[in-house]
């Protein structure tokens, strides 16, 4: 599942065997790398919450 947020910025959440990974990137914008980046999933009565931080993708 893909959302993307009010500043432009693309947040996927994937199923995994612990949970969720959260995978976030910017076409517009350049991520900080040392910058936590809040985010939560609303699911239901499920509301889900973390900090992702950027990683380079290669």
């Amino acid at each position: 599942m893909t959302r993307t947020t009010d500043d432009g910025i693309d947040v996927q959440f994937t199923p995994n065997a612990s949970g969720l990974d959260r995978t976030m990137s910017s076409p517009k914008r350049k991520l900080g790398f040392v910058k936590g980046y809040p985010v939560e999933l609303a699911a239901g009565s499920s509301v889900p919450q973390a900090e992702v931080a950027a990683a380079d993708n290669t």
